[in-house]
């Protein structure tokens, strides 16, 4: 599904998000068709004072919405756009932390991340930013790491948690804020993203030795659940 970008012409469409120094290429959508080498734009996004590296890890369906980061000497900062103009973030709640990452963003605005604490454990705690202020996700167990990669319009968020020994799929859904459920799965696995109707997509793990074979492992959220009955 392509991501639309009003900001950039009505009349273009995301193709592909390719990310060098925050470029995205943009394929052409116009009422005639055109060859799949039609040309590309690139649309330069700006980024934060002192920050170099970059790159945009997540968009809402929209385009009206883009997230990603930033990288500065010494950590990172997670970095919002909306229509193409840098939405400035105070971070400080999030403190104590050496970077930042924002991974998805939804239709509404609403980024999830986490936060990394130290360059030593490398430990990290998942997040919800919503009109101005940051929310914790929180994990099966007290303490344990914490990761959000995908929210959808509705607020369901999923990610995963890491217990010390083994990760594990899970979800924060919308209409039980504060609360935090574990996927179940036959083994091991991790969540790649939510869709709209709350289907939760991943792969399994452990993989066998040498061979990287990914199965896509699908969920169904809880609010998916509920409407079953």
């Amino acid at each position: 599904m392509a991501i639309r970008l009003p900001w950039a012409g009505t009349s273009r469409a995301l193709g592909v998000l390719a990310v060098s120094g925050l470029l995205l290429s943009l394929g052409s959508a116009t009422a005639q068709a055109a060859p799949a080498t039609a040309t590309c734009r690139a649309v330069a996004l700006p980024l934060p004072a002192g920050t170099s590296l970059s790159s945009v890890n997540g968009g809402a369906p929209t385009g009206h919405y883009l997230a990603g980061e930033a990288q500065y000497p010494g950590g990172g900062i997670g970095v919002l756009w909306r229509d193409g103009r840098l939405v400035p973030i105070d971070e400080s709640p999030l403190a104590p932390d050496v970077g930042v990452d924002f991974n998805a963003v939804n239709s509404r605005g609403v980024v999830v991340g986490e936060r990394m604490t130290d360059f030593n454990s490398f430990h990290t705690d998942a997040f919800v930013y919503r009109a101005g202020r940051f929310t914790w996700l929180p994990a099966p167990n007290l303490g344990e790491e914490t990761h959000a990669v995908s929210i959808n319009s509705r607020g369901d968020v999923v990610g995963n948690a890491f217990d010390g020994a083994n990760w594990l799929p899970v979800e924060w859904p919308a209409n039980r804020p504060g609360t935090v459920r574990v996927l179940p799965t036959p083994g091991g696995a991790f969540v790649g993203g939510i869709d709209e109707d709350g289907t939760v997509v991943g792969y399994l793990t452990p993989w066998p030795p040498g061979i990287p074979v990914r199965v896509a492992g699908p969920w169904r959220s809880a609010r998916a659940a509920d409407s079953r009955g």
